[in-house]
């Protein structure tokens, strides 16, 4: 985040690691293994907020023959995961400092 946004993030106070693993399941089944569309953070487009979570990276430790993309809608960006790749993506801009709109 330091490298991103003007701050001097500390590793202490930081969330902790939050790790999900897919299982997957049948093509027909009808509740597929996957995270719903949501927003993390204060996605209202307002000040940023000290406090609150600013961005967050989603490493890919391994790679499904079918689905695991990452999604963001709104924006219209579609992240097809690579073995040991990540994606880092921030709720902030940085040059107004204000949280993201919606769009992630």
């Amino acid at each position: 985040v330091n490298h991103v946004l003007p701050f001097d993030i500390k590793e202490n106070g930081q969330e902790d690691l939050m790790s999900i693993q897919y299982f997957g399941r049948g093509a027909d089944d009808d509740k597929p293994d996957r995270y719903m569309p949501h927003c993390d953070g204060d996605c209202n487009g307002l000040q940023f907020k000290p406090g609150n979570r600013m961005a967050t990276i989603v490493m890919y430790c391994d790679v499904p023959e079918v689905g695991g993309a990452t999604n963001f809608r709104n924006s219209g960006v579609h992240i097809k995961p690579e073995k040991y790749a990540a994606t880092f993506f921030s709720y902030i801009d940085p040059k107004t400092m204000k949280m993201d709109g919606g769009f992630t």
